[in-house]
């Protein structure tokens, strides 16, 4: 979308003029068009997630404090003229006050924090009551297209089914938006052949859609309504404090680092023909990537954390060579006195998927830049303080007619940030993988910016992440690594040390097992087609000790 772009286009002129992004920013406060106060304010706030506490940061850093202040004194106080229930511009304002006052903790006078305390009570709802809502109304209805009204609005309606239109809190809602289309000058008249137009030329054009006015008014009237919903707490229990709807990540991250790890070259020396290749019970080596001295040029000691490698054939390969391999290297932390039980049921068990290994949490809606400082990176992994909590959750859990039971407590030291490509063209990168939230409160670990890498405090690189597709290699693998010393310092608070599981199929490509499955299946059945090991990382030796 153009307005994508154009908001993509100010983030980066505020990472190198901030003081004229932040005070383009308040004026645009003024303006009567909500969708540039919005897109500023996100620009704002990318910029200042970016640049909070990275050393390159300084100007940002000196120009936050009096862009927080003004938005305390227009969006927050009581007396404020640029108020709103606007859920995107309160988020994105909020955010550039808490960075500003990480960056500068006394830059908000004392007296004003109360008004930035949710519910936000010094914000009053534009919204009339529904007596004072006039049928005419209804004139613009036909703005609201059968998804935006079922399922867009729906959302904002607690206890109410998908269709069911007669709900009275749902009418209600509807009602309001109507009044607020109206308000912003929507008419069927003045509008409706433009929008047509618009939506015409949008077709086939993902890449360069713009808005028809109707949509831009309707988005207007969510985000403003959602405001209302959520500081008198009457959102569908579907909907997080953060719309789901949101539409872009401000902080725009860029992809991550390709770097091509050292592959184990099973299929060099296995068996071509399929029964021999799935039940030749060879696993590949990947105890290199455990412990590495550098990667990707970057110096260490580097410790594996969380990672996937599929090795198949390459396209030199010949066409019918349908191999493939994949596995998992999953780092998981637990009391020193429960190794040996843990690694006894994962080395006893015949197949150790079905979550018998607890995975990472998977959080959809953060920003990239709101990593790893916000409370709502990995949510659930947050005290009602805000503080981060270790996720421990049980491995090989025993089962019977209760469901799960007692098993082997493990601390997860990761977390899948999941952001959903369809928010925006401007924003295609998503499904990484992070340091869980303890262990980067626990180090005090910061981002920087453009960076897909955390940093300590010092400015030194602490984490690599890395994922790598290629096809000239038959090569797809994410790998997230730890800095060694930071590792080691963490487990020793915690009292905990490292074991990894590492474990993966031999099988065959999907369109081929689809089809000659019946021939396999009682490989598969008996899982000889496993490979798994097992290795703990020893923290006095610094060295990676074979289990399996």
């Amino acid at each position: 979308m153009l307005r994508d772009r154009v908001t993509r286009a100010l983030y980066l002129l505020g990472l190198s003029q901030p003081k004229t992004l932040f005070r383009s920013t308040v004026v645009s406060l003024d303006f009567s068009d909500p969708y540039v106060p919005e897109r500023m304010l996100a620009a704002a706030y990318g910029v200042a997630m970016s640049m909070w506490a990275d050393p390159r940061g300084k100007a940002v850093q000196t120009a936050l404090p009096a862009l927080a202040s003004e938005l305390v004194k227009r969006m927050f106080a009581l007396k404020g003229k640029s108020r709103t229930t606007h859920a995107l511009m309160q988020d994105y304002a909020l955010g550039v006050i808490e960075l500003a006052r990480r960056v500068a903790p006394r830059c908000i006078p004392t007296r004003d924090l109360p008004y930035l305390r949710k519910p936000l009570k010094s914000i009053r709802s534009r919204f009339p009551a529904i007596k004072n809502i006039s049928d005419a109304v209804e004139d613009v209805k036909s703005v609201l297209h059968m998804d935006f009204e079922n399922y867009t609005l729906g959302r904002l309606v607690k206890g109410r089914g998908n269709y069911d239109f007669k709900h009275q809190d749902y009418q209600t809602v509807r009602r309001r938006i109507l009044w607020r289309l109206a308000s912003l000058g929507y008419t069927e008249e003045e509008f409706a052949t433009i929008d047509g137009s618009i939506a015409r030329g949008n077709r086939d054009r993902d890449a360069s859609r713009v808005d028809r006015y109707g949509k831009k008014y309707s988005w207007i009237a969510f985000y403003e309504m959602y405001g209302v919903r959520r500081m008198a707490a009457n959102l569908s229990e579907w909907n997080d404090d953060r719309p789901s709807d949101v539409d872009i990540d401000p902080s725009f991250p860029p992809a991550p680092r390709r770097w091509e790890p050292p592959i184990s070259g099973i299929l060099d020396t296995a068996p071509l023909e399929p029964l021999g290749w799935l039940g030749c019970g060879l696993a590949p080596d990947h105890e290199g990537l455990l412990r590495r001295n550098a990667v990707d040029g970057v110096q260490g000691p580097w410790i594996l954390i969380e990672g996937y490698i599929e090795e198949s054939p390459n396209q030199g390969a010949a066409r019918d060579d349908k191999r493939r391999i994949f596995s998992f290297l999953w780092a998981r932390f637990v009391a020193g006195s429960l190794v040996e039980d843990l690694l006894g049921l994962y080395l006893a068990g015949d197949y150790p998927g079905n979550f018998m290994i607890p995975g990472p949490t998977s959080d959809h809606y953060t920003y990239a830049g709101e990593i790893p400082w916000s409370d709502r990176f990995g949510s659930s992994l947050h005290s009602a303080s805000g503080d981060a909590v270790s996720h421990v959750e049980n491995a090989f859990p025993a089962y019977d007619n209760a469901g799960p039971q007692a098993g082997i407590p493990v601390e997860v030291p990761s977390c899948v940030w999941a952001w959903e490509s369809y928010h925006s063209a401007m924003n295609q990168v998503g499904g990484l993988h992070f340091l869980a939230p303890a262990l980067s409160a626990g180090l005090d670990l910061v981002n920087h910016s453009r960076e897909t890498d955390l940093f300590d405090q010092g400015g030194v690189r602490a984490t690599i992440y890395v994922d790598t597709k290629s096809e000239d290699i038959g090569l797809d693998c994410h790998l997230l690594f730890i800095r060694e010393d930071l590792l080691n310092r963490y487990l020793a608070n915690c009292g905990k040390e490292l074991v990894w599981f590492v474990w993966g199929e031999r099988d065959m490509q999907v369109d081929t097992f689809e089809t000659r499955s019946d021939e396999w299946s009682d490989i598969y059945q008996r899982y000889e087609n496993i490979h798994k090991q097992a290795y703990v990382w020893n923290q006095e030796r610094c060295e990676v000790v074979v289990r399996s």
